[in-house]
């Protein structure tokens, strides 16, 4: 709005007064009329933003409060998990001392029955020694 201006004069009579006056009040009421209207646009505007604002934070706030159910649903497994593992832990620590002790008890029953014949062996050798004497007449 670089438009040249026009310098005023005073007007020289009561009529050219009263004309410039009026031009100026038409002037006043449209500047006002374009204030006004900007002015209504920008309400416009904002209470657009606004409303947009609003549905983008209830949504936001939708999904956060869906992500707190999920992060407590997720240490509940958590502990949940902690204390099986403990449990496991101390089950397979009490299976590895039955383990070493049953190992012992296995060799120490290998070292007895070392050298020493089974029930049946016996049992044969017994009717071969009776049959060795029924011959020799014993």
């Amino acid at each position: 709005m670089a438009a040249k201006r026009k310098r005023l004069r005073a007007p020289s009579t009561q009529s050219g007064f009263t004309a410039a006056l009026e031009a100026n009040e038409r002037q006043i009421r449209v500047v006002a009329e374009q204030v006004t209207g900007l002015r209504d646009e920008m309400i416009r505007r904002f209470d657009e933003m606004d409303r947009k604002m609003d549905r983008r934070f209830e949504t936001l706030e939708a999904i956060i409060l869906d992500l707190g159910h999920r992060v407590k649903a997720l240490e509940a497994k958590i502990e949940a998990l902690e204390v099986a593992v403990r449990k496991n832990s101390e089950d397979i620590r009490k299976n590895s001392e039955d383990i070493q002790r049953l190992r012992e008890q296995v060799a120490e029953l290998t070292g007895l029955t070392r050298g020493k014949a089974e029930a049946k062996d016996v049992a044969a050798l017994a009717e071969r020694v009776a049959r060795l004497e029924a011959r020799v007449g014993l």
